[in-house]
C-alpha cells in the first residue's frame, strides 16, 4: 500500500512538474514565480493548498520569497476522472520581510486573476492519493 501511494505521489509528481514553476511577468521587469502547489484539503469541489511563492518587485530587486495558502473550486470530469481549476481565492500570503498590505492586496488580486487563466488540469485519483499520503506522514509524528 505504501508503494502504491509512493508511486501515484511520483506520477503526480511528474504530470505537474512539467506545469511548474509558474512566472507571471510584471510591466516593469520583474517577476512573481509560484511554485508547485502541495495540495492539504479537498471536499466537494472545494480544494486547499499551499505553494511557495518568490516576488521579485523589478528586474534590478533581489527576489523574496514567501508563502501563500489558496482555496480553489474544481470541476471533475468523473469519466475522465481528471479535474481542473474553476476559481481560485488567495486566502493567506506570508513572507518573512514585512510587506505593507497594499503590496500584499495587489499580490492576491494578481493571482486570483492570473491563476486560472493556466487552465490547469490534473489527476482526481493522484490528488486524492497524495492527500492520503499527507495524512499518514501527519499520523506518524
Amino acid at each position: 500500500m505504501i508503494f502504491a501511494l509512493a508511486l501515484c505521489t511520483t506520477l503526480l509528481q511528474a504530470q505537474m512538474e512539467g506545469h511548474w514553476p509558474r512566472e507571471i511577468p510584471l510591466d516593469n521587469g520583474g517577476k512573481v514565480v509560484i511554485y508547485q502547489p502541495q495540495p492539504e484539503h479537498y471536499s466537494g469541489n472545494q480544494l486547499e493548498a499551499r505553494a511557495a511563492v518568490q516576488v521579485k518587485k523589478s528586474a534590478a530587486a533581489e527576489p523574496v520569497f514567501g508563502a501563500l495558502w489558496v482555496e480553489a473550486r474544481v470541476s471533475t470530469n468523473r469519466d475522465t476522472r481528471m479535474m481542473s481549476l474553476e476559481t481560485v481565492k488567495v486566502r493567506d500570503v506570508r513572507f518573512p520581510d514585512t510587506l505593507e498590505t497594499a503590496q500584499i492586496d495587489a499580490l492576491k488580486q494578481l493571482l486570483e486573476t492570473e491563476i486560472p487563466k493556466w487552465e490547469l488540469e490534473f489527476s482526481l485519483d493522484e490528488l486524492l492519493a497524495t492527500l492520503e499520503q499527507e495524512r499518514n506522514n501527519g499520523s506518524d509524528a
